[in-house]
C-alpha cells in the first residue's frame, strides 16, 4: 500500500503518464494474445478438408448434362431457315450495317 500513496502523493501529470504507460503494457500483452489466437484459430482453418474447386464444376457440369446425351440423333429437332426468315436476316444485316457506318 505503500507504492499506492507514493503514486498519489506524486502531480498530476506524472500520475496520467504512469496510468498511460501501465495501460500500453496491458493493451501489448492483449494484443499479443489476441495475434496468437488468430494464429491458431488460421491453423485450424486450414486444416479443414476443402473439396477442390475443380472437383465441384466437374460435379455441377455432369449433373446438368445429365439427360442431354439423348438429344441427338433421330428425335432432335431441326430448324430449317424459310426465304422469308432468309431475307428478312439479310435486310437486318445490311441495315445494321448500313448504321454502322453512317454514324463513323
Amino acid at each position: 500500500m505503500n507504492f499506492l500513496k507514493k503514486i498519489q502523493n506524486l502531480p498530476l501529470k506524472q500520475r496520467k503518464t504512469i496510468l498511460w504507460i501501465v495501460v500500453s503494457i496491458f493493451a501489448v500483452f492483449f494484443l499479443f494474445l489476441l495475434f496468437q489466437n488468430i494464429e491458431k484459430s488460421w491453423e485450424g482453418i486450414k486444416s479443414i478438408p476443402l473439396p477442390s474447386l475443380e472437383e465441384e464444376i466437374q460435379e455441377i457440369s455432369e449433373e446438368k448434362t445429365e439427360g442431354l446425351e439423348n438429344l441427338e440423333g433421330e428425335n432432335s429437332p431441326s430448324f430449317e431457315m424459310t426465304p422469308e426468315m432468309k431475307e428478312s436476316l439479310e435486310k437486318l444485316l445490311e441495315d445494321s450495317l448500313k448504321a454502322l457506318r453512317e454514324s463513323e
